[in-house]
């Protein structure tokens, strides 16, 4: 409550362009690809959480994440399931994608609903030098509860910062993205190495 508490204060609530843009470019976005950096903090514990990996998207619930450190495993989706590949363990995990998939997540990585539907513009803010967008769910999501997008001067998303109710702090560093390319046909494919164990929930 200390952090949201101080980050109110901080608000410039003067409405600008750079939502509207966001928009447009996320509704501009048929396929998407980037290479990312994980950071996950929480509040009871000193050490965070880092991986690495590669993310795709395609407009209409298709989607990739390719996690390559420190452990291997990748999430497919078709719109309808959700499926984690976990390498270490030999199991693929199945879930409904309407289960495992936040609305903001939705929004913001899968494309699948217009921003302005899933998330209220509260204002914007500079920190050294960057915009950022403070943003907040119109919709229930049981983790996130404030959303922050770092922005270059081109519109294009550096990073993002979501916080939870439960302490969690979690930054993604855009590293390097790719909008509307041509994936090759295997990329979003649903298959499963041989011999693995399947787990179906729901």
């Amino acid at each position: 409550m200390r952090l949201l508490g101080l980050l109110f204060l901080l608000i410039n609530f003067v409405l600008g362009d750079e939502f509207e843009e966001l928009k447009k470019l996320l509704e501009n976005t048929q396929t998407i690809k980037v290479s990312f950096e994980q950071k996950v903090v929480y509040d009871w514990y000193p050490k965070p959480d880092v991986s690495k990996g590669v993310f795709y998207a395609k407009r209409g619930g298709k989607l990739r994440v390719d996690y390559l450190a420190p452990d291997r495993i990748t999430i497919l989706s078709d719109g309808k399931k959700v499926y984690l590949i976990n390498y270490d363990e030999r199991t693929v995990y199945v879930e409904d994608f309407k289960k495992n998939t936040s609305p903001v997540i939705g929004s913001l990585f899968i494309l699948s609903e217009p921003i302005d539907e899933v998330l209220k513009y509260l204002g914007k803010i500079k920190e050294k030098g960057i915009t950022v967008l403070i943003l907040k769910p119109k919709k229930q999501d049981n983790n996130i509860t404030l959303v922050k997008v770092y922005l270059n001067t081109k519109g294009e998303i550096l990073r993002l910062k979501t916080y939870d109710s439960q302490g969690a702090e979690i930054t993604i560093e855009f590293i390097e993205v790719k909008r509307n390319f041509k994936p090759r046909e295997e990329l979003f494919k649903i298959k499963f190495p041989d011999g693995f164990r399947i787990v179906r929930y729901g």
